[in-house]
């Protein structure tokens, strides 16, 4: 059941950073920025979350989610900072 939780939140927060390089590209370019930061931020400072419930033992095995951490906090890092570039 969480996995399924969690995989929703990140779907729909994917489908938020492409609905808002939609608006970027046919409507308001300042709207649809906003919108894909807002997206992007959610996105960073979720995975950094998870990283800290490993490090105050709420993950078993603990360690267990630095991969998905690394993995999911660089993407989103990435996008952010080509964002402002």
């Amino acid at each position: 059941m969480w996995a399924f939780v969690v995989g929703t939140r990140n779907m729909l927060a994917g489908i938020a950073a492409i609905v808002g390089l939609v608006i970027v590209r046919t409507g308001d370019p300042d709207a649809g920025r906003a919108v894909v930061i807002t997206a992007l931020s959610y996105m960073l400072f979720a995975s950094l979350a998870m990283g800290v419930a490993d490090l105050l033992g709420f993950w078993r095995p603990r360690g267990g989610s630095v991969i998905g951490t690394i993995s999911s906090s660089s993407l989103a890092l990435i996008a952010l900072i080509a964002t402002f570039a």
